[in-house]
């Protein structure tokens, strides 16, 4: 079954507040996971692209750029959860008439 990604969640990883909403265009965003195995266990590997509203996200604590945590919500209410302290997310910015965002992100299980 294929879900839908409603909502992009960011905060940077050095700040405790709230979490911005990325301003996904409905329906334009994809997460890939895959796993595998690795000589440090199990590696897990997270594809994310999407979409967004163009407006200015380049101030204080709802920049784009830096270290990231993402909250991705699906359309059934399941999230995944991208980045830590230690290893951050960080985003690839392409900005149009559009902002296109796409990250790669592994762990280890």
């Amino acid at each position: 079954m294929k879900h839908i990604i409603t909502k992009i969640l960011y905060r940077s990883v050095f700040s405790d507040g709230s979490f911005y909403n990325l301003g996904m265009i409905p329906a334009s965003g994809t997460l890939r996971i895959r796993t595998e195995d690795s000589d440090n266990g199990r590696l897990i590997t997270y594809e994310l692209e999407a979409t967004a509203v163009r407006t200015i996200r380049r101030v204080g604590d709802a920049a784009l750029e830096g270290d990231l945590f993402l909250i991705v919500t699906y359309d059934n209410g399941l999230q995944a959860r991208i980045g830590t302290a230690e290893r951050p997310a960080r985003l690839k910015l392409d900005v149009q008439d559009t902002l296109k965002v796409s990250c790669t992100w592994q762990t280890v299980l």
